[in-house]
C-alpha cells in the first residue's frame, strides 16, 4: 500500500460525508493549501476546475497530518497562449490542461493535438482525462479512436471511464462491447462503472445480467454500486434480493448501503430486521447510517441507538 494511497483513506471521511457546501468547502482547501506552499493561487480555467470529479471528490490534495502531499505541478497558460509546468515551458497555442500527483500534465492546443508533458501523443483529440496516481491519459478522438497515453485500445469508442489510481480505461463501443484497456469484456452493456482505486469493472448488460470484469454474477439486476476501493460489486435483483458479487446476502430488501472503503454492505428487510453483510443485528430497525470503514449506527423505533 503505497503512501499516496494511505493519505486517500485519512482524507475520505471528511469529503465523503460533507454536506451541501461541500464543493465551497473544498475549494476553499485547496487554496489554502496553495497558501501554505507558497504557491501563488492561479487563475484557472473553469474546464480544469470542472475536472475534479464532483460525484467522487476524494482524494483532494490537501495536507494531511503525517502523510505526504498529493502534490500536482503549477501549471499556467501565458497570454500568447504558452503553456508553463512550474517554469518549464511546454509549447504554445494550449487551450486546455489537466494535471496528475504523478507530476504529468495533459494538454491539448489549438489544433487539438494532445500532449503529455512536452511529448505528442495524438491529433484531433475531442475529450480526455488523466489518472491522478499514475497520470496515464485517456482520450479519444474526433473519429471515435480510444487511447491511453500513445497506445490505441480500440476503434468505435461511445463513451469512456478511467480508474485515476490504476490508469486502466473501461470503454464501451457504439454496438455496445464493454471492454477494458484492450481486453473485451462482453457485449450489449447497458451501464459501467470502473473502481476508482481498484480498477475492477462493474457493469449490467441490457438483459439485466450483472458483471465484475468478465465474470457473471447474477441476472435481472435491477441496480448495482460498484466500490471505489476494491471493486466489489453490491446489486440488488428484480425479486428484492440483494449480493455482494455473486454471495446472496439477504431477501426481501427494503433499504440498503455500501460503505465506501470496507465494502460493508447495511441493509435491512421487509420486516424491519437490521444485517451488516449475512449477519444479523437486531430488529424493528427505523435507519441507520454508515461510514466509509463499516462503522456507523442504526435506531430502533424505539429511538434506542446502537452500533453497527
Amino acid at each position: 500500500m503505497t503512501p499516496l494511497f494511505l493519505a486517500a483513506l485519512f482524507v475520505l471521511p471528511a469529503r465523503a460525508y460533507a454536506g451541501p457546501t461541500a464543493e465551497a468547502g473544498f475549494g476553499l482547501a485547496a487554496q489554502a493549501f496553495e497558501q501554505l506552499q507558497g504557491v501563488p493561487a492561479p487563475r484557472l480555467q473553469p474546464r480544469h476546475r470542472a475536472y475534479r470529479r464532483n460525484a467522487y471528490p476524494y482524494p483532494a490534495p490537501f495536507p494531511v497530518p503525517g502523510q505526504p502531499l498529493c502534490s500536482q505541478p503549477v501549471v499556467w497558460i501565458d497570454r500568447q497562449g504558452d503553456i508553463y509546468k512550474d517554469n518549464e515551458r511546454l509549447g504554445s497555442y494550449a487551450k486546455e490542461y489537466k494535471t496528475s500527483c504523478s507530476g504529468d500534465v495533459a494538454w491539448t492546443n489549438s489544433s487539438r493535438e494532445i500532449y503529455k508533458n512536452s511529448e505528442r501523443i495524438g491529433s484531433y483529440a475531442a475529450e480526455f482525462v488523466i489518472a491522478l496516481r499514475t497520470g496515464d491519459v485517456a482520450w479519444k478522438d474526433s473519429s471515435n479512436e480510444i487511447y491511453r497515453n500513445s497506445e490505441r485500445l480500440g476503434y468505435y469508442a461511445a463513451d469512456f471511464q478511467q480508474s485515476e489510481w490504476t490508469g486502466d480505461v473501461a470503454w464501451r463501443s457504439t454496438s455496445g462491447e464493454l471492454y477494458k484497456n484492450g481486453e473485451r469484456l462482453g457485449y450489449y452493456a447497458e451501464s459501467y462503472r470502473i473502481a476508482r482505486f481498484s480498477g475492477g469493472v462493474g457493469w449490467r448488460d441490457r438483459s439485466g445480467t450483472i458483471y465484475r470484469d468478465g465474470e457473471r454474477l447474477g441476472y435481472y439486476a435491477k441496480s448495482y454500486q460498484v466500490t471505489d476501493y476494491n471493486g466489489t460489486v453490491v446489486w440488488q435483483d428484480q425479486s428484492g434480493n440483494v449480493y455482494k458479487n455473486a454471495e446472496r446476502l439477504g431477501d426481501y430488501v427494503q433499504r440498503w448501503a455500501v460503505a465506501a472503503y470496507s465494502g460493508d454492505v447495511i441493509w435491512i428487510d421487509g420486516s424491519r430486521n437490521i444485517y451488516k453483510n449475512a449477519e444479523r443485528l437486531g430488529s424493528d430497525a427505523r435507519d441507520f447510517s454508515v461510514q466509509p470503514d463499516g462503522r456507523g449506527q442504526w435506531v430502533d423505533g424505539s429511538g434506542r441507538h446502537y452500533l453497527l
